[in-house]
């Protein structure tokens, strides 16, 4: 008996891991700090966020803010779930979708103030040809600029990409895309220039309200992820949207 009994802990456990393989999905796990200056009187400030995507899922935790933001691609839906307090927001994926949006104007795409359709310029990234290395990862140079007419001071639109030039899968694309959902298909000229860069930038530097805000990569790994990482905690309570 105890033979068997052995014999079925095995097969459990072994069933478990077959389990867990089956209802994997690979994918990214990255991590990221993102440094703004001191501004306002506020002192500066530094975030910590770790992203997990795969083909059909999102999350992303933010440290400072104690919460994570849960996407499905397949069901067009998207959670905000706030662990001080265990609760959770079914969200509005157009909430995302303006977030996304406010990228890409930052990168020029405006819009036609009569029609609302986007105007996308016809060559958004620059890459100057020079290299180095950022962390790990070796990088190349991008350059964009800010296409406003009205813009006095072209430096203070600028942005900076160091983009790895692995892997070559285009993770940053590969997110921005999940947050539009079905909006993204009118933007397919945009994504189809910045998923020509590839890789992931290893650093930002952009300007917000005068002050330069940097995002760097800290880590970027390809894993199998479980899908039931991206299932809603069990116990939390569900509120609705503010």
């Amino acid at each position: 008996m105890k033979i068997f009994r052995s014999i079925n802990i095995r097969l459990s456990g072994l069933s478990v891991i077959v389990a867990a393989f089956l209802f994997a999905e690979n994918g990214y796990y990255i991590e990221e700090k993102v440094t703004t200056p001191p501004i306002f009187g506020l002192p500066a400030q530094t975030h910590f966020t770790k992203t997990w995507i795969t083909d059909t899922h999102l999350r992303r935790d933010e440290g400072d803010k104690n919460q994570t933001l849960l996407i499905d691609t397949r069901k067009n839906q998207a959670w905000l779930v706030r662990h001080q307090d265990s609760t959770m927001i079914k969200m509005d994926i157009a909430t995302f979708q303006g977030m996304a949006l406010m990228t890409m104007m930052m990168f020029g795409v405006t819009y036609d103030t009569l029609t609302g359709e986007p105007i996308i310029p016809d060559s958004i990234f620059y890459k100057t040809g020079r290299q180095r290395h950022v962390g790990e990862w070796d990088c190349h140079e991008v350059v964009i600029h800010s296409r406003r007419p009205d813009s006095g001071d072209k430096r203070n639109h600028r942005v900076i990409m160091w983009v790895t030039t692995s892997p070559d899968r285009p993770l940053y694309a590969s997110i921005l895309r999940t947050m539009m959902g079905p909006m993204v298909r009118q933007y397919a000229f945009f994504f189809d220039q910045l998923e020509r860069l590839g890789g992931y930038p290893a650093e930002l530097h952009t300007r917000a309200m005068g002050v330069e805000v940097t995002q760097k990569l800290l880590l970027l790994e390809e894993r199998d992820i479980a899908d039931s990482f991206f299932q809603l905690p069990p116990g939390y309570q569900s509120e609705e949207t503010p």
